[in-house]
Formats: structure tokens, sequence, C-alpha cells
């Protein structure tokens, strides 16, 4: 049978079973026998527990009757399926394969949901997302450094000079463009001199826009003294070098409230969860049963098209 035959057989073999469940025959051929402690019915291998029946007609909003009824035709669909051999299709199989991936993905979500999020789990949220949840005043600034010449350390007078003339220079700038401006029109001799805009960051120097970078801690603490958007520090020194700050704006903190914190990062943390379960179920399957891949499936594959969707 090739696959669109096999496929269409299935949908017929489903379209049949749901039909069976609209217009249930109560003359269906049943037999009844004692079954092992919590089976409700049985269809050839199948066994049908009480715990399933109250789980579907709760699901479904349905009584336990109905739910028997559902199940039994579900398993009689798949007993039609595999005496046809659909299952051996490798479309079919594939599909039948990802359901059961599937199915083992959802028992990990509901898993993981079983207990609420844990002081530990919390704590490394807090710190990951920490510009969400626990984020102090920033300050957005404009600078101009008098870089260190490599392996230097300690005062450097010429630097400093010249930091001081970057000083006076931005002194009546009156945008953050003339800044950079004023400060690029001045002498350096053989040092380096950065101007740039920064992305905001807190008192302690960590960034809190885009990629996490971390200031150095006097340039940070520096440009935080400055009150008012267009106020202008003194030279201040760092590891870097010597630096001449020009506050843009300072923005506002954002803080959740610790007590709160479960609830925002608890869908987070359960997502968590569940990936840390699948990576140890994924693992241990590996162990078990190496993928293999032949050399020859690139060549195999040349041919192929992609499906359309």
């Amino acid at each position: 049978m090739n696959r669109t035959r096999a496929r269409l057989a299935l949908s017929v073999l489903i379209v049949l079973s749901t039909c069976a469940r609209t217009t249930h025959d109560p003359r269906r051929n049943v037999t009844n026998t004692a079954l092992a402690n919590g089976v409700v019915a049985r269809v050839g291998d199948v066994d049908i527990s009480s715990v399933l029946v109250g789980a579907v007609a709760g699901a479904r909003g349905m009584s336990p009757r109905d739910a028997v009824e559902l199940l039994i035709d579900d398993a009689l669909a798949a007993h039609g399926a595999r005496a046809q051999r659909l299952d051996a299709d490798p479309i079919i199989a594939r599909d039948l394969l990802a359901v059961r991936a599937r199915v083992t993905l959802e028992h990990l979500r509901d898993e993981a949901r079983v207990t609420p999020p844990r002081d530990d789990e919390l704590a490394d949220f807090n710190a990951m997302r920490w510009r969400e949840v626990d984020l102090d005043e920033q300050a957005h600034v404009v600078h101009a450094a008098v870089l260190r010449k490599t392996g230097t350390t300690g005062p450097d007078p010429e630097a400093i000079a010249i930091a001081r003339q970057i000083e006076a220079a931005v002194a009546s700038a009156t945008t953050a463009a003339d800044f950079e401006t004023r400060a690029k029109a001045v002498p350096h001799a053989s040092y380096d001199v950065r101007v740039e805009e920064l992305p905001p960051f807190v008192k302690d120097g960590r960034t809190s826009v885009g990629p996490q970078e971390m200031l150095a801690a006097p340039f940070a603490s520096a440009a935080l003294a400055l009150q008012h958007a267009g106020d202008t520090s003194p030279v201040t020194e760092s590891s870097f070098g010597w630096h001449v700050i020009r506050l843009i704006e300072r923005l506002p903190g954002k803080r959740i409230a610790p007590e709160d914190r479960a609830a925002y990062f608890a869908e987070d943390i359960y997502a968590a969860r569940g990936r840390l379960a699948l990576g140890r179920i994924l693992t241990a399957a590996r162990d078990r049963t190496k993928p293999e891949i032949t050399p020859a499936a690139e060549p195999l594959m040349a041919g192929l098209s992609a499906a359309t969707p």
C-alpha cells in the first residue's frame, strides 16, 4: 500500500471510529468478564483503567459510561489499523513516533508544575533576569576617555592634561553629538581617545540594555553622581584611563516585590524544569541507543525536495 492509500485508510478508520462514537449501537458485541483490579474494559491487549476513564471524562466533560465507549472505539480503530499494517507505513510510523514524543513532553510539562517554584530556582532567575525585577536607577551617558598606554599603571600627567583639555572643551556642549564633536577635536598626541555613547547602566556598572556588560565601578559611580541631564563630571580615573562623562538622562528603576516573583517567574521555571527533565531522558536514551547516520546520507537526500506546507 502506498503512503497516500495508507494515510487515506487511517483517515477512514478514524472517521469510522468517530461515527461509532456518535451513533453507538448498544447491541455491540461485548463480553462481560472479570478483569484485573482497576481495569474497566479490555480490547485485545489494551487495558482501559478506571483512572484513564476518569481522566477522559473530566477532560471531555462527559459521563464515565460515554468515556468508556469512546476509549473502546479508539482501541478498536487502533486494532483495525494494525490489522491492515498501517503502522508499518514509514510516514504513519513517523507520525506515531511524533505522538509518543508529544505525550512525553506533555507528561514532563505536567510533572514540572506539581510543586511551586523553589527558593533556589527563584534565586537563579532573579540573578539571570534582574533587569526585569530588580533594576536600580540608571545613567545614560556619553563620555570621552583618554586610554592608558598598554602596560602602564598609576598616574600619567600627560594623559590627565589631555583629559582636562577635553573637560574644558565640552563644558559648553549642548547635546551629546556636540559633546562628541568637541571631545574628538582636542589634540591627543600619541594617546588613544575613545568618545562614545554608552547603553544605560546601574551604579555597580552592569548595563541594563542590550548585551550584558560590566563597566568599571569608579566610572559608573561618577556617572550616577550626576543628577541632571547635561551635567558633566570632572576627570575621573578608572583602570582603563581618564574619563569625562556627560549625563544624557537618568532612567527610573523597576522592581517587583520579592513575594510576587514566584508568580512572575513560575511559567519560566516550569519550562526550565521540563527542559532539564527532557535533557536527562535524551542523555539516557543516547547512552542506551546510539543514533547512527550513514556517511552516504547527504547523497541519498540530495534528490529530495522540501515538503510543501
